[in-house]
């Protein structure tokens, strides 16, 4: 493991997504969107750090999570097809629709990963 490499990736992902968050209350959609998307691929990398590999120079989050070999739940989910049926089960999620976790769950994760 290289902690101080992890920490490092997981600190600027934690600013990343603390930026994402100011510029949605500023109306910067489009900002917010880049600084979340930033902010998963830091975290991600910071795992990659925890386990003792280089963090690969990409920024296809998909694959970073494929190559990391994480759980389906941690994995992204399918599109919505225009086609889908929109009504929700009775725990409220859509057919064909995974549930996506939440980001504050994912840096959990990656917080005890990184910091144990």
């Amino acid at each position: 493991m290289n902690r101080a490499a992890a920490a490092k990736w997981l600190k600027q992902a934690l600013h990343d997504l603390d930026m994402a968050g100011k510029n949605v209350g500023l109306g910067g959609y489009d900002t917010a969107a880049f600084l979340a998307h930033q902010s998963v691929e830091k975290l991600l990398k910071a795992l990659f750090a925890a386990q003792g590999r280089p963090a690969p120079r990409m920024h296809f989050i998909d694959e970073l999570a494929e190559q990391l070999d994480l759980p389906a739940a941690v994995s992204p989910g399918t599109d919505i097809d225009a086609t889908t049926e929109t009504t929700e089960n009775a725990e409220g999620v859509k057919p064909g629709v995974r549930p996506v976790p939440s980001v504050n769950s994912v840096r959990s994760v990656v917080q005890y990963r990184v910091l144990g």
